[in-house]
């Protein structure tokens, strides 16, 4: 576990917990955590019922484990809420996250953070909570465990300015996020689709090409097949690709 007075320690020494990670916004974390100039030595990622939690494990897994991260993800459906809270704690071997992000806007979720902080570890309640919901915090975890608890409202000009040096710089790629592509003309059905929740990571709609139907990058060998060759392992979208 990490400590205040640890905070300028360096090398893979963390645990990251993130939770509800299916969506895009669970793509980004997981890059982020992964690119790190000293990242966690194990992300466990974790969804509530929705398979999309797969793709994190079928696109990270490989590029974690090159940097010798361990990438574990989780449905939480497929367990009782014992059994998930059992295999949660065991992943740490009983010590806790050192560092927990919330990406549901749920009260559950924030619950169960507080249940699987380490002592002095820091919980990102990025989702926020619904208006006029509480969560009960016991004082002992702000006070004797030392916990952290942060939120944002957003980003400013120069978050946005340092994610672009990062990516200007190759030590982020977010193509690694990017699970669908269209023409202008299916704008409206990814607007639809993205709203329903139906892909996992970010869509890509190019306004200078028309008649590009809506299409998951893994299947645009069946629909695109000469742009299959440009893609990153058959899988990942590439500025080759675009």
């Amino acid at each position: 576990m990490i400590l205040l007075k640890d905070v300028f320690l360096k090398g893979k020494f963390l645990s990251k917990l993130i939770i509800r990670a299916g969506g895009p916004m669970g793509h980004m974390h997981v890059q982020r955590a992964i690119f790190k100039k000293y990242p966690p030595k194990k992300i466990v990622a974790t969804n509530r019922q929705s398979d999309r939690i797969w793709n994190i494990q079928k696109r990270f897994k490989d590029i974690a484990k090159s940097k010798k991260i361990d990438l574990v993800c989780y449905k939480q459906k497929d367990f009782s809420r014992k059994q998930f809270s059992e295999i949660l704690k065991k992943e740490t071997n009983y010590k806790g996250f050192d560092d927990i992000i919330v990406l549901a806007s749920s009260v559950e979720a924030v619950k169960d953070a507080l249940n699987f902080i380490a002592e002095g570890g820091t919980i990102n309640i990025f989702g926020g909570i619904p208006k006029g919901n509480f969560v009960k915090i016991l004082s002992r975890k702000i006070c004797s465990e030392k916990i952290r608890i942060i939120g944002s409202s957003g980003s400013n000009i120069s978050d946005m300015k340092k994610t672009l040096t990062k990516v200007e710089g190759k030590k982020i790629n977010t193509n690694n996020s990017v699970f669908a592509i269209g023409g202008i003309n299916s704008l409206k059905k990814a607007l639809l689709n993205v709203s329903k929740g139906v892909f996992p990571g970010k869509v890509v709609i190019f306004p200078q090409i028309e008649n590009l139907d809506l299409t998951r990058v893994d299947e645009i060998k069946k629909k695109i097949p000469f742009i299959q060759k440009k893609l990153k392992n058959g899988l990942i979208w590439t500025k080759e690709a675009e």
